[in-house]
């Protein structure tokens, strides 16, 4: 299928609350990975590694982040006169603001950019996996497929109970049901999120939905489709998961730092495109450990760091140590601190000698987030800042914008399990 004649609706306007504070400050789509990326950037490289360059990426929560990322699209060289890439805000008419109610209303609000003769199908995706896909055999699939949806599915080795994304399959690789729970036991199929739509097909479904109200892409548009018999599995058998909840961000990142890993990052057959910006090298200090770990440009470090992730402009000063951790940009731990399975988010500050991920009391999940938080991972968000010989435990969550005299009620220990927010 020639790659002009399809157009390709990124959803990366969710935000996500699952990741607690990772998305308060940006839409899922923007969060940061693997120490260079944003989650956008996959999806956007495939796209063009695809040849497919008519791209609207769809936003409405906290979008500031995601246009400065994304911008005119040049990173993934969308930046065109002939398509190119176009940032889909909902917009202000008829005296009101249009806010996105779903994922439906969110494509029923820019048919304009929908419904173009130019296009014969279009490929809609979410913003938030990690993966790697040519969708060219995808297209190919669906244009010899009786169907008018193609819906890509993943075989799922082991059950996952609390997930409603499983895919029931009929004969003739019809899918039968979508949405549905998955499994207590035994392998099953999981939506990727990701479609491929008969233009005309999906205007009209849209249309249908937009005049009941309706406003799911998955219950309103495809489930309709699933009823009629019009919904296609195509089967992705590599690499593929999807950033819904903090322990999805911390395994997800942890697979990239394999000895094997099954989502190669230095791929240069495949690679990860993303925005650049002008750092300096990474700078090692004469007492700097570094084992198994990723450190992005512009770090400084003077300490150790074991088997972590650390993005740009990291400064780990003498003694301090880091392990099994995850450390965003612009980030400062000071001497003789440590971290122990900690997601620090942007410009945040550990004092000299804190301790964070220690065990402080008895063992238990977070007192708020008992799901999110139960596995020992303590959550620190954007500009935080932890005072000097201060213990934070493990399963711990400070809000974003935490400074230390939030903390101060805690006497020097925050017991696991605790959460600390401004407006303690």
């Amino acid at each position: 299928m020639p790659m002009r004649n399809v157009l390709a609706m990124i959803f990366a306007g969710g935000r996500g609350d699952s990741l607690l504070a990772l998305s308060r400050v940006r839409p899922k789509a923007s969060v940061p990975f693997a120490g260079h990326y944003r989650l956008i950037d996959f999806t956007l490289s495939n796209l063009t590694h695809s040849g497919i360059t008519n791209v609207g990426v769809v936003t409405q929560y906290l979008p500031e982040s995601l246009k400065a990322h994304v911008g005119i699209g040049k990173p993934w060289d969308l930046d065109r006169r002939d398509g190119g890439i176009r940032l889909l805000e909902p917009y202000y008419r008829g005296g009101e603001t249009h806010w996105y109610e779903g994922t439906a209303d969110a494509l029923a609000q820019n048919l304009e950019v929908v419904d173009d003769e130019r296009f014969d199908c279009v490929v809609v995706a979410s913003g938030d996996g990690v993966y790697k896909m040519d969708y060219r055999p995808l297209l190919d699939f669906h244009a010899v497929s009786p169907a008018s949806v193609t819906l890509v599915v993943k075989k799922m080795a082991a059950p996952q109970p609390g997930r409603n994304d499983a895919v029931e399959i009929g004969g003739g690789n019809v899918v039968a049901a979508v949405g549905v729970a998955a499994p207590a036991e035994g392998s099953w199929y999981a939506s990727t999120g990701i479609y491929v739509f008969g233009r005309s097909l999906l205007v009209d479904k849209l249309r249908q939905a937009e005049t009941r109200g309706a406003t799911d892409v998955v219950a309103d548009v495809v489930a309709p489709a699933v009823a009629e018999g019009a919904v296609a599995a195509y089967r992705h058998d590599e690499y593929w998961a999807r950033i819904d909840t903090v322990d999805d961000y911390y395994d997800v990142t942890f697979e990239c730092l394999a000895e094997n890993p099954a989502c190669k990052l230095d791929d240069p057959a495949w690679p990860i495109y993303t925005r650049l910006p002008d750092d300096p090298p990474v700078k090692f200090g004469p007492e700097a450990e570094v084992v198994n770990s990723l450190v992005a440009d512009g770090s400084i470090i003077n300490g150790r760091v074991e088997n972590s992730v650390l993005f740009r402009r990291v400064y780990v000063e003498a003694g301090a140590r880091v392990k099994d951790s995850i450390v965003l940009d612009g980030t400062r731990v000071g001497a003789g601190a440590s971290l122990d399975r900690v997601i620090l988010d942007k410009f945040a500050g550990v004092g000299p000698g804190a301790r964070v991920g220690d065990d402080v009391g008895e063992p238990r999940p977070n007192e708020d987030f008992p799901e999110q938080l139960s596995r020992g991972i303590t959550l620190v968000g954007k500009r935080v800042r932890i005072p000097a010989h201060f213990a934070v435990g493990r399963n711990c969550l400070l809000d974003v914008g935490v400074q230390e005299n939030a903390l101060a009620r805690f006497d020097g220990a925050m017991p696991n399990g605790v959460t600390a927010s401004v407006v303690d």
